[in-house]
């Protein structure tokens, strides 16, 4: 039978100088209690030793000998005071194998991060380690469906851990609450933190080719993005030349757009041949707009009977309102919410003998729930198109307002 044999300090009694004590006493234990442990005199494990064991006039003790994988706290006291001596108690002991033939047979004293027992044990933890941290480095590339991502770990997995993170190439788009089964391990949802709360991948998180890291919690394989919580992944596959990358209306992913064009486009259209409205001097006129040409992510709010509109984010918002021999002329742009002055624009005088249709500018900032409208005042009055005169080969356009998130 094979044995272990503890490691007393070489087998010898010192005291605080370091001199031999004569008839030290040995005590051993089960490791952690008070609670004898057998030791035994010889390799084969037949012969018990008395305990105390007791060493001689040198304080030198004899060979001693436990059962394999026994952990065993030993504690060597003077025979004069029953104090411990200096180093002991020792919790486990030291054991070498009689064999010397495996590194299971060495003992080791469990430290943080790593539990082992023996050698052995203390080597497979640290394996295990690097191969996770080998992992992490390795960028996979996902298969499977946008619903069921399917992923292949440089290092097999044989379980999943908590803590354990992989670097994921997506193959396609992800629609919503989709999962991740890496090594057949089983499918795990893929989450991402928004607002404090653990929340289920919408649609379109994750673009194709878009690479992040993901951290298994011991539930849920969370996306992480080393920013602040509730940032979404920069990185969707490219968009066309010229496009521009933001954050689509629901603020849940990135989406490329147009070449600068504008979120919305408002305008004030007429029939062919209608002209633009009559212009009165004296007072702040509402001007019209009818028609909402372009909102690419359904934004704006737009009542054509009071000709207010609104957006449910932060805009900048640009335009030009058509008038005509008008003479001293201003336009703004008024938040009706809150009853005041939004911006004002251009400045123009427009010559009320020269019958030229002028687009009055203006820009200015508007806030996400409020509506505004916009109003001319003039210093002339022109009846029916001082608004606009028709020039009558197509839709008349008066008005036009473009708007970008801001």
């Amino acid at each position: 039978m094979m044995a272990e044999q503890i490691v007393a300090n070489i087998n010898r009694a010192l005291d605080a100088n370091d001199d031999p004590v004569a008839g030290a006493k040995a005590y051993f234990y089960k490791t952690g209690t008070t609670t004898p442990e057998t030791v035994y005199s010889d390799s084969g494990l037949t012969t018990p030793h008395p305990s105390p064991l007791v060493a001689d006039a040198d304080g030198i003790f004899p060979l001693i000998f436990v059962s394999p994988g026994t952990q065993v706290k030993l504690d060597v006291k003077d025979p004069g005071t029953s104090a411990s001596l200096p180093g002991y108690p020792i919790d486990p002991a030291q054991l070498v194998s009689t064999s010397g033939a495996s590194a299971a047979n060495v003992s080791f004293s469990p430290i943080t991060g790593n539990s082992g027992t023996d050698v052995q044990a203390a080597i497979a933890n640290n394996t295990s380690e690097i191969l996770t941290f080998d992992n992490f480095f390795d960028l996979g590339v996902t298969a499977g469906t946008s619903s069921a991502y399917t992923a292949t770990a440089k290092n097999t997995l044989t379980a999943l851990a908590s803590g354990q993170m992989f670097n994921v190439r997506f193959h396609a788009a992800n629609t919503a609450g989709p999962t991740l089964n890496i090594d057949g391990q089983g499918a795990v949802a893929l989450k991402y933190y928004t607002g404090g709360a653990k929340t289920a991948l919408p649609a379109n998180f994750v673009k194709q080719d878009t690479v992040c890291s993901v951290l298994y919690d011991g539930t849920d394989f969370v996306v992480v993005h080393g920013v602040a919580e509730g940032a979404k992944i920069l990185g969707p596959s490219l968009g066309s030349a010229y496009q521009v990358l933001r954050v689509n209306s629901g603020a849940t992913a990135p989406e490329w757009g147009g070449a600068g064009a504008p979120d919305v486009v408002l305008q004030h259209q007429e029939a062919s041949g209608t002209a633009g409205g009559a212009a009165t001097a004296g007072s702040w006129e509402i001007r019209k707009l009818t028609t909402i040409v372009r909102d690419v992510a359904s934004l704006i709010t737009l009542n054509t009977t009071t000709m207010e509109f609104s957006s449910s984010v932060d805009m900048w918002i640009e335009w030009r309102l058509s008038c005509m021999s008008t003479r001293w002329t201003k336009t703004r742009l008024y938040n009706v919410t809150d009853a005041v002055e939004a911006a004002l624009g251009d400045s123009y005088f427009l010559s009320d003998t020269n019958y030229d249709n002028v687009f009055i500018a203006g820009e200015a900032a508007i806030a996400a729930g409020k509506n505004y409208r916009f109003e001319t005042r003039v210093s002339a009055n022109r009846a029916t198109d001082g608004y606009g005169f028709p020039v009558s080969f197509g839709t008349e356009i008066y008005a036009t307002v473009k708007m970008w998130r801001l």
